[in-house]
């Protein structure tokens, strides 16, 4: 399976060759052939892109990529796995897919797993309520 991250730069893999790391501009995002079909501007100079679906750890995935004035602050995704109907089930597999790539959790409870490191940190987390779950990574 190929790598979703480098843990010691924070680097997050998307297909075969886009690289996204804290700071990037949006329009440097948009010349890498990120293209948004989505945009959730929050007023407070947050603006979150959506994209996809990308090839991620040999999965199709959407992504949500949040800009703190325009610079990369954070990245979400969630796999675009159709045969996956219930919402735990595939809560499951990105938990699956981190503990396969990064061990075992720093943190784990109800719902969320996290991982910490010097930059910032992963998580997979549910939300059985809104019946959605994704990875996320926040850069310091």
């Amino acid at each position: 399976m190929p790598k979703l991250f480098d843990t010691q730069t924070g680097e997050v893999f998307v297909g075969e060759h886009l690289v996204l790391r804290k700071n990037l501009t949006r329009q440097a995002v948009v010349n890498m052939g990120f293209v948004f079909y989505r945009e959730f501007n929050m007023k407070t100079g947050w603006v979150h892109s959506a994209t996809g679906p990308h090839l991620m750890a040999g999965r199709l995935a959407n992504l949500a990529l949040g800009f703190k004035d325009e610079n990369l602050e954070s990245v979400s995704f969630a796999f675009a796995d159709k045969s996956i109907t219930n919402v735990e089930d595939l809560h499951k597999l990105q938990d699956q897919v981190l503990i396969q790539e990064l061990g075992v959790p720093d943190r784990k409870n109800e719902g969320y797993i996290t991982y910490d490191f010097q930059w910032g940190g992963i998580s997979s987390g549910l939300d059985p309520r809104g019946g959605s779950c994704d990875i996320t990574i926040r850069w310091r």
